[in-house]
């Protein structure tokens, strides 16, 4: 075979969709579903609108447990999963680097839609104490900083959070629940430092497949899970969807604000107002009393250093954002709007990362109420949902499996689409009078 062939094999090769099934990872599941919406379809472009299908979904399924519709649920959690890994795909694979546009109406913008920052906001550098070049940028990486394979409050596995749950309840209010939290603490920190480790060792590349996502939450929390009542835990989901959309938000009024709210004098406001939050809790906890004023000295520094100190908060943009960042064209007391950006986004990853815990915790439920894991080993946990999820989004009807859209069954999706089946059933209702 000539070389002119083996280029043209090797683009067709790279080209190609990945075969999606349970042994794809978490990173091909997002990047794949994130294709059938990203080119035609002209709302994919609103992360807000993306982000509204995904919580309907979520009111959906606590509308069928509420109804106790067991069976009917697993497609649905099937389908708020598909949501949820297409939401974050489409902005973690969207290109994220920013020109600066003429100023307009003294709003300074280094990107030009919100779905450019959020996707600037996907590819930050976040959680250094996990080995980048190891653990790529991704839902994986957010899961595994938040659960370092362990509970993420106890760092024990199996968790031990139902064993001493007054502990955890009122850590933050009584100072006899704090003392005991503490040694919790320390396990947390273990964890994540034997993490680190191990992520060292191991080649490059370490993402959960989607069988492992599930096995990976049930592993640590499949006890909570069997003493937890279905209506609970799809409470806890929709609360961890609350604090994302939050969040989400941040970010929008960010990408809107004027630049004039980006002052010096709004960095004082900011250290009163985490100082009016924090310090009350010395009174509750005396002995957090020298962390929290330590945390507030690093916090002090950090924002002053951000007008003061021009060299190293250019350096630190660079290392967070890019080299191609256009750092320079930017003045001073604009990088506060930064600073924000790099603090609301690792906070949304680790909201993310809650989310996929609660949809994997109602997953291992659902398995256990209509008995489909018969032997009770947790070996099969979520095979249900991922079978449904490759009805929903997978189609065998072509010689390579391929992602398509679940009402048009195309590869790419387009509005014509989005439009004849936004309809529901209670606008269905309405129009008929029913």
């Amino acid at each position: 075979m000539g070389k002119g062939q083996d280029v043209l094999n090797n683009k067709w090769r790279k080209n190609m969709s990945v075969i999606l099934n349970e042994d794809s990872t978490l990173e091909e599941w997002c990047k794949e579903l994130a294709e059938i919406y990203g080119n035609n379809v002209s709302v994919s472009v609103y992360p807000l609108f993306r982000w509204s299908q995904f919580m309907n979904d979520v009111t959906i399924l606590a509308e069928e447990t509420r109804r106790k519709r067991y069976p009917e649920s697993i497609p649905q959690i099937a389908r708020i999963l598909g949501r949820f890994l297409d939401f974050i795909g489409a902005y973690l694979n969207r290109s994220p680097i920013p020109t600066f546009p003429n100023t307009d109406n003294d709003r300074w913008k280094v990107w030009q839609s919100l779905a450019d920052l959020l996707a600037a906001s996907f590819q930050l550098k976040s959680f250094e104490h996990l080995p980048a070049e190891h653990l790529p940028e991704g839902l994986t990486r957010w899961i595994l900083a938040k659960y370092p394979k362990v509970c993420s409050k106890c760092g024990m596995k199996p968790c031990h959070c139902v064993v001493e749950p007054w502990v955890f309840e009122n850590r933050r209010e009584d100072l006899e629940a704090y003392k005991e939290y503490k040694k919790y603490i320390k396990n947390k920190e273990e964890a994540n430092y034997k993490l680190q480790n191990e992520l060292k060792k191991m080649e490059p590349d370490n993402n959960l497949s989607l069988k492992k996502f599930f096995t990976f939450f049930s592993g640590i929390y499949r006890n909570s899970y069997h003493k937890a009542e279905i209506d609970s835990i799809v409470m806890h989901l929709s609360e961890e969807v609350g604090e994302a959309t939050t969040e989400l938000t941040r970010l929008q009024l960010i990408w809107l604000a004027p630049v004039k709210i980006f002052t010096k004098k709004r960095i004082e406001e900011i250290k009163n107002v985490v100082e009016a939050k924090t310090v009350p809790k010395l009174h509750k906890i005396p002995e957090l009393e020298n962390e929290i004023k330590k945390r507030l000295s690093v916090l002090h520094k950090e924002l002053d250093n951000l007008v003061s100190n021009k060299e190293e908060t250019k350096n630190k943009m660079r290392d967070l954002f890019g080299e191609k960042f256009p750092i320079n064209k930017g003045k001073p007391d604009e990088w506060v709007r930064l600073w924000f950006i790099v603090k609301i986004s690792e906070k949304l990853k680790e909201e993310l990362a809650d989310i996929a815990s609660w949809i994997a915790a109602i997953a291992c439920k659902l398995d256990e109420i209509v008995k489909i894991n018969k032997n009770h080993d947790g070996s099969e946990v979520g095979s249900e949902v991922i079978k449904e999820l490759k009805s929903i989004y997978v189609s065998t009807n072509t010689l390579r499996p391929k992602p398509r859209c679940r009402a048009c069954n195309q590869p790419q999706c387009n509005d014509k689409c989005l439009l004849e089946h936004s309809c529901s059933n209670e606008l269905v209702e309405h129009i008929m009078m029913m």
